[in-house]
């Protein structure tokens, strides 16, 4: 039985990066990005990744360390460099050029990651690392290893050229819930030949909980049980250098948390929902999250 008081084990499962903005650079990545989250909302937030022995993969784990983040399972590569990624905005919407020859795309199966997945209560991780073979080894024996009722959240996160059908196939064997864009929602059914992805994901994919966020306009969280419709939330006093990136990461972990605490789906659509709003409102994937937006 979760205790109630108790930090769950939530692992991010993934590529940790940084960010190059027009404007400088940021740590980055959608698992390292959770596993963020994940630590603001409470939980025992745990990156499981890979950094270059260098520079930017000194201060990523320092910077994640200094936040509370589980590092432990943060792998060094002595062979390739510490992720970065191109971030420009078209219109407002940012657009991500990855480096797909870094250290986090050759991730090595250790004691370590066994241990640490083996008592985690939501193991979230995307679409990116399926890409590579040492991605989709690493999912596979994080499922085998991973509690029978742990959350095993799908956040899809398509970003071309990895977003293959066999990264897309493989992630969605790992998973049991699954949360993604309206962008993305289309693209799943344009590949699945389903007008209904959502239902697709639950009724001929076995999943648990599906999100799909829409910006601004809010989210919808779709289970077998039905479906509930949160709708965008303004902020107040937003930095006037806000950006969207990061926000859709924040709404996974705050949904994974939720889930994993058995809390309804009208709950957790609603906490995600307004968590998401606020990283939104904030520069940055990584912004300091006042005690009122942490308790939800």
């Amino acid at each position: 039985m979760i205790s109630e008081t108790a930090p769950l084990i939530v692992v991010g499962l993934g590529e940790v990066v940084w960010d190059l903005f027009p404007s400088g650079r940021r740590l980055g990545g959608a698992p390292a990005n959770v596993a963020y989250h994940a630590t603001m909302l409470g939980e025992r937030g745990v990156l499981a990744s890979r950094v270059g022995l260098d520079a930017l993969g000194d201060q990523a784990v320092a910077r994640l360390k200094q936040h509370g983040v589980d590092v432990g399972a943060v792998q060094r590569d002595a062979q390739h460099s510490t992720g970065t990624v191109e971030v420009t905005f078209e219109a407002g919407t940012p657009r991500f050029a990855i480096d797909g020859a870094a250290a986090w795309t050759r991730p090595d199966w250790t004691d370590a990651w066994a241990e640490i997945l083996s008592r985690a209560a939501a193991i979230c991780f995307g679409t990116v690392l399926q890409a590579f073979p040492a991605g989709r080894a690493v999912l596979q024996r994080a499922m085998a290893v991973a509690p029978r009722d742990a959350l095993r959240l799908l956040d899809v996160n398509l970003r071309p050229p990895f977003d293959t059908a066999e990264a897309i196939e493989s992630a969605l064997e790992a998973a049991n819930a699954v949360k993604l864009d309206e962008e993305e929602a289309r693209t799943i059914g344009r590949r699945y030949g389903t007008s209904d992805p959502a239902g697709w994901l639950i009724e001929r994919r076995g999943m648990r909980a599906v999100a799909i966020t829409r910006a601004e306009s809010g989210s919808v969280l779709f289970t077998a049980a039905g479906s509930d419709e949160q709708p965008g939330l303004p902020t107040e006093s937003p930095h006037p250098e806000a950006d969207p990136v990061g926000a859709g990461d924040a709404f996974t972990a705050a949904m994974a948390c939720q889930l994993a605490r058995g809390h309804s789906p009208a709950q957790t659509n609603a906490a995600a929902n307004r968590y998401a709003a606020y990283v939104a409102s904030q520069p940055g994937a990584m912004p300091p999250v006042p005690p009122e937006i942490r308790g939800l």
